[in-house]
């Protein structure tokens, strides 16, 4: 399919001054969870649907209808069309349920659908590959997380895990890698390096952006927090691969030598009654809040001490809030700071090394600054929603000539 139509305006009679217009690209993303559920990859669908239609994108999801209250059959959220798939019994059946349901939506869907974007290798890959075939569309599948505990891991750890393994990498037409870290372990899986595209999560640089002090000020009195004092904040959910028992453990450090530095954890989880019984000082639990931009921009310090990460879009948003970053040396936060030059990275689960950075940050404001501002510069440069959208675009138009004629 060409991205632009090539024909002559003045030949096929029409005024010279009229433009062609460039077809809109259907894309259905198909993910595990969505709305009211919030993670990383279901803030950046929701992100990305919202600028899809100004780079000529057309999407709509297809995600598991869960039992809780909130999970309509069908829903229109960030302009475009949510379709809910309900899902039923143990583990496997529920996957079986929700590939089954999926299928059947997609075939009705079918003349609205130009592409299939799955996020994560499980069930919502086995499905588009199904699809594939039967609708006769092509297949892009983002990979979210990388490493030990990553998606392709995981999946080679299931049963038959090698076999589906080398399905995808036969018939998956492009793997979209958010990391060096997920690229390497796509090469070392079998796939072809042809079949790799490198683009990044984007984030919304209008609403994350820095601020001046004296809304900086404003911001920390809502939240209870000393107008001059340092504050360092984590955004994100609080479950073990975060390194939040670390971060805690490396912060009665800090207070030690800076006793009026505070702490901001942002988000839910299980590990959030591990961390109020470890009672860390000046931390402040915040649990779910929809006011992130603004927490940001009251804070100096972002810190990021993870396990294992994909491409962080709590790290994104920090970056181009201004403020200084610390991270653990792992997967995409490798990929995105770079150390001493927009940011700090520290060995993961190397507590005196953590808290030793906080430290230096909270004592040296023009560190800080400077860190802040080249980490702004390097979203605004790579990371925008609106050049995400644009890579995905062209990569979309590009596997669409993959596919004969249907």
């Amino acid at each position: 399919m060409q991205d632009t139509l090539s024909q002559n305006p003045v030949s096929q009679g029409m005024p010279a001054h009229v433009e062609t217009v460039s077809p809109m690209v259907r894309v259905a993303m198909l993910i595990q969870s969505y709305h009211p559920w919030i993670g990383g990859a279901e803030r950046q669908v929701e992100a990305l649907c919202s600028v899809f239609p100004h780079q000529g994108i057309e999407a709509l999801v297809i995600t598991r209808r869960r039992p809780e209250p909130g999970y309509t059959p069908f829903e229109i959220i960030a302009g475009a069309p949510v379709y809910r798939i309900r899902i039923f019994g143990g583990y496997a059946l529920r996957s079986l349920s929700f590939t089954a349901g999926a299928l059947w939506q997609l075939w009705k869907l079918r003349r609205q659908i130009d592409v299939l974007h799955a996020h994560d290798t499980l069930s919502p890959t086995t499905t588009a590959l199904l699809a594939k075939f039967l609708i006769r569309r092509p297949v892009v599948v983002k990979v979210l997380t990388s490493g030990s505990l990553g998606d392709i891991a995981v999946l080679r750890a299931k049963r038959f895990g090698r076999a589906r393994m080398a399905l995808l990498a036969r018939f998956v037409d492009r793997f979209i890698c958010i990391s060096d870290e997920i690229a390497n372990d796509l090469t070392a899986a079998g796939v072809a390096l042809d079949k790799l595209a490198r683009i990044p999560n984007g984030v919304d640089t209008i609403a994350y952006a820095p601020t001046d002090e004296a809304d900086r000020q404003r911001m920390r009195q809502q939240v209870g927090v000393p107008a001059e004092a340092p504050v360092a904040i984590f955004t994100g959910r609080l479950i073990p691969k975060k390194g939040l028992r670390d971060l805690a453990a490396a912060w009665a450090s800090v207070v030690e030598q800076q006793p009026n530095a505070h702490l901001l954890i942002v988000g839910t989880g299980p590990e959030a009654e591990v961390l109020q019984a470890m009672s860390a000082p000046n931390v402040h639990l915040l649990g779910a809040r929809q006011d992130i931009p603004d927490l940001l921009r009251a804070s100096d310090i972002f810190v990021l001490p993870s396990q294992a990460e994909g491409l962080s879009n709590a790290l994104l948003e920090a970056m181009a809030s201004g403020l200084a970053c610390v991270g653990s040396d792992v997967g995409g936060t490798r990929d995105l700071l770079q150390h001493e030059r927009n940011g700090v990275l520290v060995p993961y689960g190397d507590q005196p090394a953590l808290a030793r950075e906080l430290i230096r940050l909270i004592s040296n404001s023009h560190l800080r600054r400077a860190l802040g501002s080249a980490a702004r510069q390097t979203i605004e440069r790579d990371y925008s929603l609106e050049s995400v959208a644009q890579r995905l675009r062209a990569l979309y138009t590009d596997i669409m000539d993959i596919m004969p004629p249907r």
